[in-house]
C-alpha cells in the first residue's frame, strides 16, 4: 500500500472538482464609446449581458459579457 502525500494527508480541497470559471478574456477597444457599441453589438449577436458599460473609478470603461458556454469576458478602453 502506497504511503500518503503531505498533500492528500492535509487537505481533501484537491479531489474536489473545479467550478466556475479558470480566467476572464479582456479585449480593449480604443474609446470609451466603443465600448457601448460593442456591447450592444455582441449581446445583439447572443451574448448574455452581464454587466452594462460603466465608467470605472479606475479611469476605464467596462462592460462585462457572457459567451455562449457562461465564460465571462469584459470589454474596456481608458478614460482620459
Amino acid at each position: 500500500m502506497l504511503q500518503n502525500t503531505a498533500i492528500e494527508t492535509l487537505s481533501d480541497e484537491y479531489r474536489k472538482k473545479a467550478v466556475g470559471q479558470a480566467f476572464e478574456l479582456a479585449f480593449p477597444c480604443e474609446k470609451p464609446h466603443d465600448v457601448d457599441e460593442a456591447f450592444k453589438k455582441l449581446v445583439a449577436m447572443g451574448a448574455t449581458p452581464i454587466h452594462d458599460p460603466q465608467n470605472m473609478p479606475w479611469n476605464q470603461r467596462t462592460a462585462l459579457f457572457a459567451d455562449p458556454d457562461g465564460n465571462i469576458h469584459e470589454i474596456f478602453a481608458e478614460i482620459k
